[in-house]
């Protein structure tokens, strides 16, 4: 999980530790996430239980794949693959729509490790990625199971610390999403991640410009002023005319 928190950390372009300059919705977004993961890490690292290893693999992926929870639930074995050396995992969207999102390799050794102790081979490719035996019979993670796994580490996150803002598994797919577009990811490429059918959405709900971003773009937009020369120039008297006042 430690390993995790560091990439985590450079995904949203945040050095370690630090939240200085974070002023707007989006940059409090990954502050609350930056300080679940890293309140939580103790946790799950020790003792490094099998169920410590599905939790925090449920965590890792719902932020890695900035997937909908939904989309974690639908997910089965035969969902991952394997290509050039990357690891995929075939996303059930809304509307029937799939999708491929790769995976970090961090998340990729916890998710290997995580089918050797849960999927043991020969491998069931139709069964649940995520999943409950219930009397026996294997069905998949309910979303309200996997809600409450992400609130108990929330409240074990917050034990005697300064108090810890909720977090949801939605709270991960954005915060995600909003570190890529800081990043310098195109919003069109974010939005193709998320799986948006309309790029507005993610414009309006995804991607919040840092302080920097809004810096340099003003900065870029006073050159370009500068830079360009009045239309009317030497023409001041025929603009006079124009305009009524001679």
């Amino acid at each position: 999980m430690k390993r995790l928190m560091s990439s985590y950390e450079r995904k949203t372009a945040l050095p370690a530790g630090s939240s200085r300059g974070w002023k707007n919705m989006g940059a409090k977004t990954i502050l609350v996430n930056t300080l679940f993961f890293s309140r939580t890490s103790d946790y799950l690292d020790t003792p490094p239980t099998k169920r410590g290893l599905r939790d925090t693999l449920i965590m890792s992926i719902l932020f890695d794949a900035a997937i909908r929870l939904d989309e974690l639930v639908l997910l089965r074995v035969g969902d991952i693959y394997q290509k050039d050396g990357y690891t995929y995992l075939l996303i059930h969207g809304k509307g029937n729509k799939e999708r491929k999102v790769s995976l970090d390799d961090n998340t990729v050794g916890m998710l290997n490790r995580y089918l050797d102790e849960y999927h043991p081979a020969p491998r069931d490719i139709s069964k649940p990625l995520i999943y409950t035996v219930i009397k026996g019979e294997t069905k998949m993670m309910s979303h309200r199971n996997i809600q409450k796994i992400i609130k108990k580490y929330e409240h074990l996150a917050s034990q005697d610390r300064a108090s810890m803002p909720t977090v949801h598994p939605h709270k991960l797919r954005r915060s995600r999403a909003n570190g890529l577009y800081q990043s310098g990811v195109p919003i069109e490429v974010v939005s193709r991640f998320l799986g948006h059918s309309s790029i507005e959405t993610t414009k309006d709900h995804y991607a919040f410009p840092s302080v920097e971003q809004m810096r340099k773009s003003m900065n870029a937009d006073k050159m370009q002023a500068e830079k360009q020369k009045p239309m009317w120039e030497g023409h001041e008297d025929e603009l006079a005319k124009l305009c009524g006042l001679r």
